[in-house]
């Protein structure tokens, strides 16, 4: 008796606790189903919402370059003013109205300016040294021929010498035609020395003209340089004669 209700307990444990899990797994399914149709409403409910648009690049762009334009489009500022201004006196130019004149605009004008600083100050420089190379000159102007000439003013005398004895020669009773020929080629190498000269004396110029643009006006070089200049320009003189 004992052992059988001993195996009637535990089997009815069994069935009880069988019962339980079928009742919980069946309590759980109701659960799930009653949740499907919620979630499947707030999906629902999610895509019907309208998304906001995703910005594109052009409107980017379209800012960045109104940005671009308004930069350009800023007025000229009292900086640039006054620098317009310095440029156009230095350039010897009317300063030019900046009334309604944008920045990028001033730009411009500043770069243009500058230009013309440069070519007005170089053309007075050009000026200055014509000045100066002219009063040189005239100093040396009281100078003999044989002074200023130097070894130029030998050949110029030798060559006018041998033209004067092959005239002289030629109007004699008897001229020697010996003599002629030998006066002829002494005539024709002095006449080379002549023109050796006359391009030494054109290298040595352009040598001085280069040595005067880069000398200060007023230094001891510049001085030395006129004179020397001066100079070149007296014996090609002599050689033209």
């Amino acid at each position: 008796m004992g052992l059988g209700k001993t195996i009637g307990r535990a089997l009815g444990r069994g069935v009880l606790s069988v019962l339980h899990t079928a009742w919980d797994a069946d309590g759980a399914q109701q659960a799930a189903d009653k949740r499907k149709p919620k979630q499947a409403a707030e999906k629902k409910r999610t895509r019907q919402q309208p998304t906001s648009p995703r910005p594109s690049a052009r409107p980017t762009a379209e800012r960045d370059g109104r940005s671009r334009i308004a930069g350009d489009d800023k007025p000229v500022t009292d900086k640039q003013v006054r620098y317009i201004a310095k440029l156009a006196r230095d350039a010897g130019r009317p300063i030019p109205d900046t009334t309604g004149l944008t920045a990028a605009k001033a730009s411009a004008v500043i770069e243009h300016l500058g230009g013309r600083k440069l070519e007005a100050k170089a053309q007075r420089r050009r000026e200055q040294v014509a000045a100066d190379r002219v009063r040189v000159s005239k100093q040396h102007a009281g100078r003999t021929r044989q002074e200023a000439g130097g070894g130029a003013a030998v050949v110029m005398d030798r060559m006018q010498g041998l033209r004067g004895e092959i005239a002289a020669e030629e109007r004699s009773g008897h001229p020697d035609p010996i003599r002629i020929a030998h006066l002829t080629a002494e005539l024709e190498d002095a006449n080379r020395q002549r023109q050796d000269a006359r391009q030494a004396c054109y290298e040595d110029r352009y040598r001085l003209e280069r040595r005067l643009q880069g000398a200060e006006r007023g230094s001891r070089e510049y001085d030395d340089v006129l004179d020397q200049l001066a100079t070149v320009e007296d014996q090609l003189r002599v050689l033209r004669d």
